[in-house]
């Protein structure tokens, strides 16, 4: 079972589920395309599942919260005890990203959703979808320390959409933008937005992948779609307050021959140090902007 935000309106519509990590698995005009990658699980159809810290992680298709620094993925957990520091990296928390979540609130225009308390992120999130009048819908996240000790962790939001989708950034400077991996994303400066391509395959090759770290001019993502864009708006984050290793937002594109591709567009909240039952919070507003002409 799907919850709908925004179908009482005109605007965009978000279908969300709170069985599986109160994930984002659609984001829609009336009548439009889906503009989130849901991968290939019919997510209305699925049950409730036992999530455990050691359960195996599946692919988080949709869109989805993580808490930065990915080096210290596992760093703080005290579920698995022993687990090696050199896996800490690897995956997500699959308490946060994959658990059933409470109901907290649930309304055609607001929904609110609760995680069980992690003992690998060692947080409890709240996410709250909100569809405003004008057609955006605002997603907000409030992480929330639920361990006995201080923590150092940034909500770290994931948006997966199209992987053929063009991604366009405002970049003012060369500078402002590095790329690790083999792809080529052929990024084109043009009125100081940048643009990303999905990675083409050369021959020979079954797969290819690629992440921009990017320190934009202000926060806004556009994701190209039929008829328009995609915007996602929110608190740019300065390049010295992410967490190590990573940048405000972050494009990463893997392109596979005869398997899924993937585009992930990131954005980073100030890595932060809470204290036991303190909170930390995050947003973004999405947008569709019709007929856009870059």
């Amino acid at each position: 079972m799907l919850i709908e935000v925004g179908q009482d309106r005109p605007g965009l519509i978000a279908a969300v589920t709170a069985r599986h990590g109160g994930r984002t698995v659609s984001l829609r005009m009336p009548g439009g395309p889906n503009l989130v990658d849901p991968g290939e699980r019919d997510w209305s159809m699925e049950t409730a599942e036992d999530v455990r810290p050691d359960t195996e992680w599946r692919q988080d298709f949709g869109q989805v919260v993580w808490l930065g620094p990915q080096s210290r993925f596992w760093g703080d957990q005290t579920a698995i005890p022993g687990r090696p520091a050199e896996s800490q990296g690897w995956p997500p928390d699959p308490i946060c990203t994959g658990a059933g979540y409470t109901l907290l609130e649930s309304t055609p225009r607001r929904l609110r959703l609760r995680s069980p308390a992690s003992p690998v992120w060692q947080v409890e999130l709240t996410k709250t979808w909100e569809a405003y009048p004008d057609g955006a819908i605002r997603f907000s996240v409030e992480a929330k320390n639920v361990s006995t000790k201080p923590i150092r962790k940034g909500l770290w939001f994931n948006f997966r959409a199209t992987p053929s989708a063009r991604v366009l950034v405002p970049v003012g400077r060369q500078t402002d933008l590095r790329v690790a991996g083999s792809a080529d994303l052929r990024p084109a400066f043009e009125n100081a937005w940048l643009s990303l391509h999905a990675p083409l395959l050369p021959d020979g090759h079954e797969a290819t992948d690629a992440k921009a770290f990017l320190q934009p001019l202000h926060g806004v993502i556009r994701v190209e779609a039929p008829g328009g864009f995609l915007e996602l708006d929110f608190p740019l984050t300065p390049a010295e307050a992410v967490a190590e290793g990573h940048a405000p937002v972050e494009i990463y594109r893997k392109a596979n021959r005869d398997s899924w591709s993937i585009l992930e567009v990131e954005q980073h909240a100030p890595c932060v140090v809470l204290g036991p039952g303190e909170t930390m919070s995050h947003a973004e507003t999405w947008r569709w902007v019709p007929g856009a002409d870059m």
